[in-house]
């Protein structure tokens, strides 16, 4: 890892800013990884234990170092708002999306 500097900031209100977009970059990213876990991880919709050689979303969260739930969190978010990522506001988190959806009643 690089060393992190941040920008000069003068006030609490730009560093909360800053913290802002640095939070709003972040979320962006996520479903970039949400994308990516849809693309190349293998569907079970009919359930049952996976072969050794399907790649799962819990095979990519540990070769990622991050929680299964986690990715598949990201890839039901992606399934659900792909077509709709217009509707989000800007200050939602995928955990906000993930409830939403998951309110709406929508299972994968």
């Amino acid at each position: 890892m690089e060393a992190i500097t941040l920008p000069f900031l003068n006030s609490i209100d730009e560093y909360l800013a800053y913290a802002a977009e640095l939070r709003a970059e972040r979320d962006r990213q996520s479903w970039k990884l949400g994308r990516v876990a849809d693309e190349i991880c293998i569907d079970r919709p009919n359930g049952g234990k996976p072969a050794p050689n399907d790649f799962t979303t819990a095979k990519l969260a540990r070769l990622l170092g991050e929680e299964p739930s986690v990715i598949s969190e990201l890839r039901n978010n992606w399934r659900f708002w792909n077509a709709r990522l217009d509707e989000i506001p800007d200050n939602a988190s995928w955990r906000h999306c993930a409830e939403c959806r998951r309110r709406s009643g929508w299972r994968p």
